[in-house]
């Protein structure tokens, strides 16, 4: 008779040794991975507590992302935060920082020992000669001393479907900032470092920063300028797939700050509407509809699309992935057509002196960021001629501040326009 088959050890009975490898092949690397995936899970886990800890006590539950050493992303300054936040600038810079309030809301800033700036927006975006005069001026403020800081902020988020949204101007900027200065390859790609260091989601941005990102890109190609462009006569709006739910709502048109079309959406239960505007318009302009208020609700956005007018012909047709939808209620089928017609009358002049200054900081898109001041040769301005945009010029020759001058006078200014940083700048 054949003898008793013996395993592992020579045990009868045993499984099979060939049988025991394979066990012990799949076990061995299977309870090293679950050993090494629990030791991550703990790490993982210690350093989501001590993150927590400064976050609450330490940084008083205010969120700062570093995207560069001298610049950084914060969250919008509610009241239960803004001393927390102010405490924390001024105890890490000094006064030698620069806060920039994308959120078009004021506040309360005299806490904080370093200028505010509140830019106006136009509608979820800065304006665009805005955004490439920010780019340069603070390049040169931030490069004449390693110890300043700049720090920008959004609006506030009003709920969880709004909260990444809020980062969404914030984006914009320090995208647009990173591919002039030559940190990112493009915009567009800065937009992606921005995002990933601020985690939030790329697609969370709108379509209209979107676009202004596309404006800034073309701009720095020196394909397209923004300059001693010829209003033009926006002759109607006509709103496709918008209505038939007796849903009441009204319209506006804004050109940066200025309202210059309002109208309501005569029959609810129709869908579809024409609006004849017959409004002479450039640059910067916001087309927004929003639902009318009742009696249980305020009225609210609902659409809008902005954009600039040297980057468009006669005619633009916004489909609904191109409008933005802070509330998700742009459907397919949505679009909104702009008509534009040529106008003979003429429009307001420039300022000489904004002519230049917006002359030189488009031909700044297109070169980038100067030599550093010691590399180049600097000639002093004719005396009472504009000095905008003078990158190669040092802090050094400016007049020191006036310790006297009260603290509310320096801490804030709003920028409407481009010159208005110059005056912001000239300030410091």
């Amino acid at each position: 008779s054949s003898a008793p088959f013996r395993g592992l050890g020579g045990l009868p009975g045993g499984p099979p040794v060939a049988a025991m490898d394979v066990q012990r092949a799949w076990h061995e690397p299977a309870v090293g991975a679950a050993a090494s995936w629990l030791s991550d899970l703990a790490k993982s886990a210690v350093t989501a507590i001590q993150d927590e800890y400064r976050l609450t006590f330490e940084d008083h539950c205010c969120h700062l992302v570093e995207l560069r050493p001298n610049l950084l992303v914060a969250e919008f300054p509610s009241r239960a935060k803004r001393h927390w936040l102010a405490s924390r600038l001024n105890r890490e810079f000094g006064a030698d920082y620069i806060v920039v309030n994308l959120s078009g809301q004021l506040y309360d800033t005299t806490e904080f020992e370093g200028p505010v700036m509140d830019v106006v927006m136009s509608g979820c975006v800065p304006p665009l000669d805005v955004l490439l005069r920010l780019c340069v001026s603070t390049h040169k403020w931030l490069g004449s001393s390693s110890s300043r800081c700049l720090i920008v902020h959004g609006g506030r988020a009003r709920s969880a479907t709004s909260s990444s949204n809020a980062f969404g101007p914030v984006v914009a900027l320090v995208a647009a900032y990173l591919s002039w200065a030559g940190l990112a390859a493009s915009p567009n790609l800065g937009m992606l470092d921005v995002c990933i260091a601020c985690r939030v989601q790329d697609n969370s941005l709108w379509p209209s920063q979107r676009r202004y990102l596309s404006y800034f890109e073309v701009l720095q190609r020196g394909l397209a300028k923004t300059i001693n462009r010829h209003p033009r006569k926006l002759s109607r709006l006509v709103f496709v797939g918008l209505g038939g739910d007796d849903v009441h709502r009204f319209l506006e048109l804004w050109q940066q700050e200025t309202l210059l079309f309002h109208a309501d959406f005569d029959t609810p239960e129709a869908m579809g509407a024409v609006f004849l505007v017959d409004t002479l318009c450039t640059g910067d302009l916001s087309i927004r509809v929003s639902r009318a208020a009742t009696r249980d609700r305020k009225a609210e956005l609902e659409m809008q699309v902005c954009f600039h007018t040297s980057f468009h012909e006669s005619f633009i047709r916004f489909l609904y992935t191109q409008i933005d939808s802070p509330r998700g209620q742009v459907h397919d089928g949505c679009a909104i057509d702009v008509y534009f017609e040529a106008s003979a009358e003429p429009g307001v002049e420039d300022d000489d002196r904004e002519l230049l200054a917006a002359s030189v900081a488009a031909a700044a898109a297109v070169n980038g960021p100067r030599p550093a001041p010691a590399e180049v040769e600097t000639e002093t301005p004719a005396e009472g001629g504009p000095a905008f945009f003078d990158l190669a010029a040092g802090d050094a020759e400016d007049p020191p501040e006036d310790a006297t001058a009260p603290p509310s006078s320096k801490s804030k200014r709003t920028v409407f326009a481009p010159d208005d940083i110059d005056a912001f700048f000239d300030d410091l």
